[in-house]
Order: structure tokens, then C-alpha cells, then sequence
């Protein structure tokens, strides 16, 4: 499979989850082009939960005519927006059970249409497993259970904006293939 392929699903899968997430929110994706990155593995941990700042992420396996992992991750701020839109009673300051389904929901909404996007690219079946809510790589990835060697494998981080009302919502995508 050659790199440019590798990017390009990475820009379909942050392109049909933004528009999936924007048709949710009764927003609209921004204009602006999405924005690709290769990553080695090593880096994505501080890509997507830094140190400085907290951020949530939803991942879940892609089984089909691809393999690998994809998600999407939020910064608090921007996931305790998000929920706060869709689940108005949750408690963002826990982040009670109410608000992780609800954001788990978000999630399977974006990775499913993500996943559907690259199966259109790839003239095959594509699909997400149950998502995985997380605030850290292991939680996401579940590096120790299932993934010990992904170490090796590149990332795609693809990010996207979603025009809110009174606000920009950035969104990270992340395409992991398998082997």
C-alpha cells in the first residue's frame, strides 16, 4: 500500500467524521483543507493527550478490506462542549457516565462514518469495533491487552474544524494500519 494512500485515508476518515459531527450539531465542517501528519508511534501519545492539557479520545479497531486502528480526540474543553450540546444535564466536571456515553456516541458516529469513507475509497467493506473512551494511549489503544506491537506502525493524525455556533471546534483524527 503505497504512503499516499495512507494520507489520503487519513483525510477521508477527518473529512466524514467532521461532516458526521457537524450534521449532529447542527453546525457546518469548516472550508479550510484538513491537515496530514506521519507520526511515529512514540510521538502520539503528546499529539493527542499532552502533558499540559487534558484531552479524551475515542478509538476503536477497523476490521475489513483495511485493518487497523482509527479514533478521534478532543481536548477537555472542547469534548466538555460537545457533550454539554448534545447531553445538556450531564456533569462535564466528573464526566459522569452520562457524559462518557454520550461522547462514546460521538465517537461511533465519527469513526463509523470515518470508517465508511475509507471502505469508499478502498472499494470494500470497512468496520469499526465497539469504541473505546479513554484519556491516555493505553486506555484508547489498549496497548498491553491486544496492541504490544504497535510500536512500530505509523500514525496519520488528520485534523479538521467544525464551525459551532459561537465557536471552533477543532477535531484530530487518527488512522493507525495494520500490518
Amino acid at each position: 500500500m503505497s504512503r499516499d494512500w495512507l494520507f489520503e485515508y487519513a483525510v477521508a476518515g477527518v473529512k466524514a467524521a467532521a461532516d458526521a459531527l457537524a450534521r449532529l450539531l447542527d453546525a457546518e465542517p469548516a472550508t479550510r483543507a484538513p491537515v496530514c501528519d506521519k507520526l511515529d508511534m512514540i510521538a502520539l501519545p503528546d499529539r493527542l493527550f499532552p502533558p499540559d492539557s487534558d484531552a479524551i479520545g475515542v478509538f476503536a479497531d477497523l476490521v475489513g478490506a483495511i485493518q487497523g486502528e482509527a479514533g478521534i480526540a478532543f481536548r477537555r474543553a472542547e469534548a466538555d462542549a460537545l457533550v454539554r450540546a448534545l447531553v445538556p444535564d450531564a456533569d462535564v466536571t466528573s464526566f459522569d457516565t452520562r457524559a462518557q456515553s454520550a461522547m462514546s456516541e460521538v465517537g461511533n458516529i465519527a469513526l463509523s462514518s470515518a470508517a465508511g469513507a475509507i471502505a469508499e475509497l478502498i472499494g470494500g467493506v470497512v468496520i469499526p469495533s465497539v469504541p473505546r473512551l479513554g484519556a491516555n494511549m493505553s486506555d484508547v489503544l489498549l496497548v498491553d491487552e491486544i496492541c504490544g506491537d504497535l510500536g512500530g506502525l505509523p500514525a496519520y493524525v488528520a485534523e479538521a474544524e467544525i464551525n459551532t455556533p459561537g465557536r471552533s471546534l477543532p477535531l484530530t483524527f487518527v488512522w493507525i494500519p495494520g500490518d
